[in-house]
């Protein structure tokens, strides 16, 4: 009996939900994927790497080269995000032990409009996300690689989102 009185409350909230969504997607700079920019220009953060990413060879130089190189390949401007923006890709790569993952994010402002045309922002917000989990071999250049797949997605997704 609980489990079906769930199921309705769900549904109903989820009806509840949908005609909200569609009315938000009709403002002015509303996102449908949380990829939309008004500039070439991509900021991006590599966090800083592990004792265990450098013990393999791996340094926030490759990583932060490999990120510039795939941008202006793709025909984007590397930014830098301590200049005033509301978006930018933050790049993480965490190596322990013989196990790693790649995360490629990309983060925006977001605002949110509540009960009585409450509003509020969230600075940071992601809205896209993909994530790799492997093991590495002791090798760098296969976590450069995964990395590398990453780009491919994010650079596909990102220019669908921003055709010139």
């Amino acid at each position: 009996m609980w489990r079906c009185v769930a199921v309705t409350l769900c549904s109903g909230l989820l009806l509840l939900a949908v005609p909200a969504f569609s009315d938000a997607a009709s403002e002015p700079g509303w996102s449908r994927n949380g990829l939309e920019t008004e500039s070439q220009s991509v900021p991006y953060v590599v966090e800083i790497l592990t004792p265990d990413a450098k013990r393999i060879g791996l340094t926030e130089s490759q990583v932060g080269s490999k990120v510039e190189l795939r941008l202006v390949s793709a025909g984007l401007v590397p930014g830098d995000p301590r200049v005033s923006t509301d978006y930018y890709l933050y790049v993480r790569v965490l190596v322990a032990g013989d196990a790693f993952s790649c995360e490629l994010q990309f983060r925006r402002g977001v605002e949110f409009v509540g009960a009585r045309n409450t509003r509020f922002s969230l600075p940071g917000a992601r809205t896209w996300d993909r994530l790799t989990i492997g093991t590495h071999g002791g090798r760098a250049e296969y976590v450069v690689a995964v990395l590398d797949e990453l780009l491919d997605q994010f650079l596909n997704d990102y220019q669908k989102a921003n055709p010139k």
